[in-house]
């Protein structure tokens, strides 16, 4: 048997934010959001279907993941940092002492898959903003600050028809740099890697390393490479436009439905069955 966990990191959408509000809608609660310390039967219907627990439960395994919502990859890769031995002291975003406690205390060697799931590129800008500036030769250098930086990005993320610039270029190259150290010290102990992604810009700039380790998301009868772009295309995969469960007054929430990570979750269990992952019974 092996006794080895898989590993989740990613933002909310791996967090499965969002999800308590079926547990609410069928209980006829109030549709309220809920923390990340509280024990409510809600969050552990939300922990129960966030497609990391399925995936997992699938497999018979355990799995860790961070308690909280992580907003960028900085912060998946600070968090990973703490198992991983490498330099913490880098990151201007806090963790709290718990998330470092739950993972400090493990080794590489105690898992053998690690599912990364990729944010969106903008979040990644202000605890990244000191590299992104400091090379004269990158999109960073237009900015004369991480504000008139932050301001920029909002402005194309406002715009969802704006192409891949040399700045958004720039800071994939900088969170994925960051983001190999990691990967690399994983699978020097023979963790397998494995993406999803958020953000519908990745798929496009992505190297060779990150497209062969990228899961697909299979979702009524398509493939999509990111989230964004499946819920670009069924909007109905968005909490706030799932009407077919709530009817005509859904919560005003823009994360993946339970069917979306129901549909996760299997194109995760199918690739890493493909890949000849251990099942435990």
């Amino acid at each position: 048997m092996n006794l080895k966990g898989f590993l989740f990191t990613g933002c909310s959408f791996t967090w499965g934010f969002g999800l308590s509000y079926y547990y609410q809608y069928i209980k006829n609660k109030p549709l309220n959001q809920i923390g990340s310390l509280k024990v409510e039967a809600e969050q552990k219907f939300q922990f129960k279907n966030r497609f990391s627990q399925k995936v997992s439960d699938y497999f018979g395994r355990w799995c860790l993941q961070k308690d909280s919502v992580s907003g960028s990859d900085a912060v998946s890769n600070h968090w990973l940092s703490y198992l991983t031995n490498l330099d913490t002291s880098k990151y201007n975003d806090e963790l709290e002492q718990r998330e470092i406690e739950a993972i400090e205390f493990f080794e590489p060697n105690d898992f053998d898959v690690i599912i990364y799931q990729t944010s969106y590129l903008n979040r990644n800008v202000e605890v990244f903003w000191e590299k992104l500036h400091k090379n004269k030769s990158d999109g960073g250098n237009k900015f004369k600050s991480v504000e008139e930086a932050l301001e920029y990005a909002e402005k194309k993320e406002s715009n969802i028809n704006t192409s891949i610039d040399e700045f958004w270029i720039r800071v994939w190259e900088v969170v994925y740099n960051d983001m190999r150290e990691i990967l690399k010290e994983l699978e020097n102990h023979n963790v397998k890697i494995f993406f999803i992604h958020a953000d519908d810009r990745i798929p496009e700039i992505m190297d060779i390393y990150i497209k062969e380790r990228t899961i697909n998301i299979s979702h009524k009868g398509e493939e999509f490479s990111s989230i964004n772009q499946l819920t670009n295309k069924h909007e109905d995969g968005r909490i706030f436009f799932d009407v077919g469960f709530f009817g005509n007054n859904p919560p005003q929430d823009y994360h993946p439905t339970l069917d979306v990570h129901k549909s996760i979750s299997e194109s995760i269990i199918k690739r890493l069955e493909d890949e000849s992952v251990e099942r435990n019974y």
